[in-house]
């Protein structure tokens, strides 16, 4: 036997969906359209026996394991997703605006296939199995992947609703120039890894606040035969920016405080991270030559 291979880390991914927008023109300034976002996913994730580098087996768990065998974690991550989204346009020689408004709501669920649960006799306490053969003894009995009882971990589906508001509009003052100012709202869910704790047991992270954005953009633009510039100014606020990794400690709800050796653990979000990005950018070309083309650019940004 050997305890040096290859690892194989795999990542089976599986999607599915259906996409749909209509357009309708009410009159020549203004047109509506719209549409269904529906999409689902699963995500098989887990560790494989690659190559045992010329040995027989490769010990693990106390296991004989063969090329070709999963091991220290074998889990699927599932996600779907449902959206409507609006647009309405406005149109004429001087003036053009939009409003766009989406909703959608996106449920997370995870399935395990080496973590196990399994309710000991007569109590309501439960021990949760890292993996397939672990084996753990409470009050002279065995209580292992094998027990009657024993059911492999998962999490229903959690729903998490989001959506965005978006206007904007642009004016031509006359041939030559123009200005136009954009609006917008965001809020959408934390990413799969900040909703879902895969640790031992699995569990939802308790504290899952929407990352939330707000965008506003103001501009002016100017050309003529050979000369053409763009100054536009920009303030984006960023709130509950994603952490990666997880804080982790002693569930309080589901541990006792006064039982030090309580390892139920659950994952925390760090929120009020927030960031800011605004400044100013100007872009110009000057056309010299119908061959030759000079251009230039300026950004200013204060960035937290």
């Amino acid at each position: 036997g050997t305890t040096r291979i290859l690892q194989r880390n795999n990542n089976d991914h599986f999607w599915y969906g259906l996409l749909s927008t209509a357009r309708y023109e009410l009159n020549p300034l203004w047109t509506v359209s719209g549409g269904i976002d529906l999409r689902s996913y699963e995500g098989r994730h887990f560790g494989e026996v690659f190559d045992l580098l010329g040995a027989n087996h490769f010990m693990d768990e106390g296991q004989e394991l063969q090329e070709g065998d999963v091991f220290r974690y074998d889990n699927t991550g599932l996600v779907k997703w449902g959206g409507l989204f609006g647009l309405l346009e406005y149109s004429d020689s001087r003036v053009s605006a939009f409003l766009n408004l989406s909703g959608s709501t996106i449920g997370f669920g995870l399935e395990e296939n080496f973590k196990y649960q399994v309710p000991v006799a007569e109590t309501d306490s439960i021990i949760y199995l890292r993996n397939p053969y672990e084996s753990v003894k409470v009050d002279g009995v065995d209580y292992s992947a094998s027990s009657p009882r024993a059911t492999k971990q998962s999490l229903d589906t959690k729903w998490i609703p989001g959506g965005t508001v978006k206007i904007g509009a642009s004016y031509n003052i006359d041939k030559r120039s123009s200005v136009f100012a954009n609006a917008g709202y965001l809020s959408k869910s934390q990413p799969y890894r900040n909703v879902v704790n895969t640790g031992n047991p699995v569990s939802y992270v308790s504290n899952i606040d929407n990352e939330n954005i707000i965008a506003l953009e103001l501009g002016y633009s100017f050309k003529n035969t050979k000369f053409a510039a763009n100054l536009n100014g920009y303030r984006t606020v960023w709130e509950n920016k994603p952490v990666v990794g997880l804080s982790s400690v002693n569930d309080p709800d589901r541990c006792d405080p006064s039982d030090p050796e309580c390892e139920f653990k659950t994952g925390l979000n760090v929120l009020g991270i927030n960031a800011l990005h605004q400044g100013v950018e100007f872009d110009c070309a000057y056309e010299i030559h119908p061959k030759v083309t000079i251009e230039a650019l300026a950004s200013l940004g204060d960035w937290i």
